[in-house]
């Protein structure tokens, strides 16, 4: 009865820990995605950078020529209205790359806000996951204890026919000092084993409850 339960309790961690294999391997899956997503994203920032630098220097270029040349006075009124196009183009472009720049800030800081509360759920799971490990070798040490305590009681129904056999036997009477106190020494070992037992029951209940509030909260 003791081997099955044990044997539950091992197939319970060895499931558990697949399963936080798994969760792991897909959570490293979802932040390379997310990674992929953010450097396509900074590519096409970049070449809208660099298409308004080219169409900067274009725009300088041509003020150059027409500062070079005798312009009409038409030409010249075409050409401050060119300028002060470009000055509000420029003043409209310079303000939304620095909005899509704060975007962007803002958005990789709550990605690394979630990373860093993923990494701390990933740390207190890791916890319990030793802690059931823990509680394993107590289990499986209680079970140790429970066959010495089958032992000690064969030992004990021994001790007490002995004791019959040796009750009216005046020669023999320090043996039965000897043994009565090796009983009350193993009587106060078995005490210590119950105990032990206990304890071991009540982690592994505490565990359990620990385990279970978690995957409520992560669902």
């Amino acid at each position: 009865m003791e081997d099955d339960k044990y044997q539950k309790t091992r197939q319970a961690v060895i499931i558990m820990q697949s399963t936080v294999r798994g969760w792991i391997v897909r959570k490293r899956y979802i932040k390379a995605k997310q990674s992929a997503v953010i450097i396509q994203s900074m590519h096409r920032r970049y070449r809208a950078v660099r298409s308004f630098q080219n169409t900067r220097d274009q725009v300088v270029r041509i003020q150059r020529r027409w500062r070079v040349k005798k312009l009409g006075d038409e030409e010249k009124r075409r050409y401050l209205k060119m300028k002060r196009t470009t000055v509000i183009l420029q003043a409209w472009s310079r303000g939304l790359a620095v909005r899509r720049t704060v975007r962007s800030w803002h958005q990789n800081a709550t990605k690394i806000q979630a990373s860093w509360r993923g990494f701390r759920e990933r740390q207190s799971f890791l916890v319990q996951i030793l802690a059931a490990v823990r509680i394993q070798r107590r289990f499986r040490a209680c079970q140790s204890m429970r066959r010495e305590q089958v032992r000690f009681k064969e030992l004990r129904r021994a001790a007490v026919r002995v004791q019959a056999v040796y009750r009216g036997m005046q020669g023999r009477r320090l043996a039965q000092k000897h043994r009565a106190a090796r009983l009350i020494q193993a009587t106060y070992r078995m005490y210590q084993t119950r105990r032990q037992y206990q304890r071991c029951k009540s982690a592994a209940v505490l565990l359990q409850a620990t385990f279970r509030g978690y995957k409520c909260r992560t669902s």
